[in-house]
């Protein structure tokens, strides 16, 4: 289910990038926000994995924050080199 998820949010970069026509950016949008959706009901319907929700929710955070924090950091940093150096 990872593969189709990636391949799906290739195909909208690619139509965001304006490159020769693929798949509709809407509809792979579509399918990849349903697809996402289905996962994380199975994922909550197991609620034995995280015992309660408290914990799920904690879990998330430090599965996302990491990278959010990462990648803000990088925009910040090429938001003041880039325009430093003509780009």
């Amino acid at each position: 289910m990872g593969l189709l998820r990636f391949l799906l949010a290739l195909s909208v970069a690619w139509t965001h990038a304006g490159l020769p026509k693929g798949l509709s950016g809407d509809l792979c949008v579509t399918v990849f926000f349903a697809i996402s959706g289905f996962y994380m009901a199975m994922v909550l319907a197991e609620k034995r994995a995280y015992g309660e929700v408290r914990t799920f929710y904690k879990q998330r955070l430090l599965r996302l924050f990491p990278t959010y924090w990462a990648l803000l950091a990088l925009s910040v940093l090429l938001g003041i080199w880039l325009p430093s150096h003509g780009w």
